[in-house]
């Protein structure tokens, strides 16, 4: 899988927070879900990667080996090639809970959608791992295309 940050629009997701998918996720701890979501793609749209870099999750770091710095780098290269995928239509398909992985609660939200990439629309599946961590949410992107 190919670690991917993406852009989305915060309207579609304020729509989450009493969706039949998010049953999972517990009450009191969906609007805040919501928020990190919305605030990690405006991030991206934004082009703010060192505060997305700050949302993404401790075992994200870990598992890509990430830094700050090559992060920034690695999203502003997306840029210049013109080689990100941006969403068209985006829908919640389903939401697993992971059992506590080392003592957090981790939660995998599968959005299905179409995307532009580059001159052409593509269907793909975006993976996004949220994970309660020290009090607040924490998020991991991935996208598998179909």
């Amino acid at each position: 899988m190919l670690l991917l940050m993406i852009t989305a629009s915060s309207q579609s997701l304020g729509q989450l927070i009493n969706s039949k998918g998010f049953s999972r996720i517990p009450s009191s701890l969906r609007p805040r879900l919501v928020e990190r979501l919305n605030s990690y793609f405006d991030y991206q749209q934004t082009k703010q990667y060192d505060m997305q870099f700050d949302l993404l999750t401790s075992e994200c770091i870990q598992a890509y080996k990430l830094t700050k710095e090559g992060f920034i780098a690695a999203n502003r290269k997306l840029d210049v090639e013109g080689s990100r995928e941006v969403p068209v239509r985006l829908k919640v398909d389903r939401v697993s809970r992971i059992n506590k992985v080392l003592e957090k609660d981790t939660y995998i939200i599968v959005f299905r959608g179409k995307f532009r990439y580059r001159d052409r629309v593509v269907e793909d599946e975006l993976y996004v791992s949220a994970t309660w961590e020290n009090g607040d949410w924490f998020i991991c992107a991935q996208h598998v295309e179909i």
